[in-house]
């Protein structure tokens, strides 16, 4: 029966195009991240968290054998929905249908709808692995990306000397190529210009092995690493703690193989994990990358001797940004021991790096603690431990210099309809690596998630921070905080709204003030209301958002009002998605984020401030089941303005129009 029931759920997933499924899921996760409480007004590469899924749905989880690590590379779910499906397994046995899943607790219908491409009951077949059906079941998928703002920037114009600041032209484009065999099998490469570069500025590759026998992975080429809560080493995205309950218990997964065009956020070398006995694994690693720098001091021949800072931006335009363009080398090489039985599980890391030429930062009175090492050796401790209706998770991490950090949480499950989720971070000041995501000082956040009723849900959270030195425009010690309250009501399958309450309190630095040090306190409100239908073909979403903004005696406000409106068609395979927004704000405090549907494996958030309006149009059509093309045209429009941007990226006029085509073949 058990046999059969895997036959089943593979067969299900072999008729579906794994590619598709995890594009639809990825819709509902821009959907999640457009429901967020903020953005950073900037574009993401996401098509790691793509090419995870793929992966996922080329071989999905047994639904009764998935460790909590497991679950948490799927990236939706949170805590609290991972100790409801580890809680239910111990309550009631093991699943025996994948829709078994509407009985645990704190799944809602919209969860498991992109739970059920991702899991089986039983494990599927693992045959021996022969060349020829590497080769004939491949699956290959070809990505290439061209976007353009179409009115010029001040960069691309040449003064009377013929020269001008940006070396090349205004496109900017990508090309990207995965080969994935089960999810055993993987191999991809990627290469990207920006716009105002003269040529390819990125290229990563890697080859990918997985699950032959003792040996459960090994990566060659560009990799990330992710191990305990990420005070030691964690490479690549990450979201913060939302009041959704995601982002506290970071699912770290040890080796990710990296062929996103992202420059920054991974390593190139290679790093395998090997199964010493049942519960040990040990991964090992080693790193070579040329990286960017600021050039600080250089001999007779122009050989860089130091570096003023290490620079992430990934832009290679004009001389000066020319001249950062791998400056340095970084390296590093260690090992992850995890040790892991049913409801426990250690680990611990070492790692040492160092840098081809040291970092001298100029000297100002809140960076004196944050200059990272030439040569810096780490280690961590991280651990897990799982009961029936709570966890603890943590790390300890620790350098060579003394400075160490800390992130400890909690997790609780008391009610079928009650989480609540808890997790404290600290840092010395002096705690620098450029692989750690700790930031110095205390952090507490605490979230709630109460299932009121089938319908209704309501979110808490809150955040204290405090940090005992200086910061960036902030010359004292501080305190800031946030609280946030969401309401959701589902009125039914095809309706959902649902309203969300923000504040936050911070401490600056007084605009007025030049010679002595005043700080003003900062408190900024946010009201947001949104609402979304679904009839027919037709999907309708309304967003109305306020928020006002003290700072010291100054009171500004702002809001931003838009409509959405999607249409599949019936008898043909295009799709449309289009966004109207109306803005003011009274300054640039006063800000507003929403993230926009974009093409795919592209996260856009974009700031809205000033006054003026903003319009977005997507197409997707699918010619068939092997080619797809997006097409997206923007225009930001300020009415108030005369040029929009500024130095180099200023253009002339109140408009900021912008094209990006994308096309995909999979074979």
């Amino acid at each position: 029966m058990m046999f059969t029931v895997v036959l089943c759920c593979c067969s299900l997933l072999s008729a579906k195009d794994s590619a598709d499924v995890s594009d639809k899921v990825l819709e509902s996760y821009f959907e999640t991240r457009q429901e967020s409480e903020s953005g950073e007004g900037e574009e993401l590469d996401i098509s790691e968290l793509a090419t995870e899924l793929q992966g996922l749905a080329y071989r999905p989880l047994n639904l009764n054998r998935a460790t909590e690590a497991d679950l948490h590379r799927l990236g939706f779910l949170n805590d609290a929905q991972i100790e409801s499906i580890v809680r239910y397994r111990s309550d009631y046995g093991s699943f025996t249908d994948i829709s078994e899943m509407q009985y645990v607790a704190l799944l809602d219908e919209k969860t498991i709808t992109r739970l059920q491409p991702f899991v089986c009951i039983g494990d599927p077949p693992d045959p021996p692995i022969y060349m020829r059906d590497v080769v004939k079941y491949g699956k290959q998928q070809i990505l290439m990306r061209y976007q353009q703002v179409m009115s010029q920037r001040k960069g691309y114009f040449t003064d009377t000397n013929g020269a001008r600041p940006y070396a090349g032209g205004a496109p900017a484009w990508m090309a990207r190529y995965q080969f994935n065999y089960k999810n055993r099998i993987r191999a991809g490469f990627a290469m990207e210009k920006d716009a105002g570069e003269k040529s390819i500025d990125m290229f990563s590759a890697y080859i990918s092995l997985r699950d032959f026998k003792r040996i459960k992975q090994v990566v060659l080429g560009s990799f990330q690493l992710q191990f305990g809560q990420g005070t030691g080493l964690w490479t690549g995205m990450t979201f913060d703690a939302s009041v959704d309950g995601t982002g506290f218990n970071r699912g770290a997964v040890g080796i990710k193989p990296f062929g996103s065009c992202t420059e920054y956020g991974y390593l190139s070398g290679f790093a395998t994990t090997l199964e010493i006995t049942k519960p040990f694994e040990l991964t090992l690693f080693y790193s070579y990358r040329k990286i960017d720098g600021t050039p600080a001091e250089t001999d007779d021949s122009g050989n860089v001797l130091s570096v003023a800072s290490l620079s992430e931006s990934g832009y290679h335009r004009t001389e000066t940004e020319l001249a950062k363009r791998k400056n340095l080398v970084q390296q590093l090489y260690g090992g992850h021991l995890n040790y892991r039985l049913t409801r426990w599980e250690l680990g611990l890391t070492a790692m040492h790096s160092w840098l081809s030429v040291p970092v001298v930062l100029e000297k100002k009175l809140y960076n004196q603690f944050t200059e990272p090492r030439r040569y810096q050796t780490l280690f961590a401790s991280d651990y897990r431990y799982l009961a029936k209706g709570f966890r603890f998770f943590g790390e300890v991490s620790l350098l060579n210099s003394g400075a160490w950090s800390t992130v400890q949480g909690i997790s609780l499950v008391p009610h079928k309809q009650l989480s609540l989720q808890a997790k404290y971070s600290f840092a010395t000041v002096d705690f620098n690596h450029p692989l750690a995501g700790n930031s110095s000082g205390h952090q507490l956040s605490v979230a709630v998630q109460f299932a009121i009723s089938s319908k209704t849900t309501l979110w808490a959270m809150s955040n204290l921070i405090r940090k005992p030195w200086l910061s960036y425009r902030l010359d004292a010690p501080s305190y800031a905080n946030s609280q946030q309250l969401r309401l959701n009501y589902r009125l039914s399958s095809r309706c959902n709204l649902y309203a969300v309450w923000r504040v936050q309190k911070s401490m600056l630095n007084a605009a007025e003030a030049e010679t002595m040090h005043i700080i003003d306190d900062n408190t900024k409100h946010n009201l947001r209301f949104h609402i979304e239908n679904k009839f027919g073909n037709w999907t309708l979403k309304n967003r109305l958002e306020w928020n006002g903004y003290i700072r010291g005696s100054e009171q500004t406000k702002g809001f931003m009002i838009y409509q959405d409106v999607i249409y599949q068609f019936e008898k043909m395979p295009l799709s449309i998605n289009l966004r109207y927004a109306l803005f003011k704000t009274d300054n640039y405090d006063n800000r507003i984020y929403a993230y926009e549907s974009d093409v795919l494996y592209c996260l856009t958030s974009v700031a809205y401030y000033d006054e003026g309006s903003r319009f977005y149009l997507l197409l997707k059509y699918d010619f068939n089941r092997t080619l797809s093309l997006w097409l997206r045209f923007s225009d930001m429009y300020f009415a108030n303005k005369q040029t929009v941007g500024s130095g180099n990226d200023e253009i002339q006029g109140p408009h900021k129009p912008e094209i990006k085509m994308e096309m995909r073949v999979k074979f």
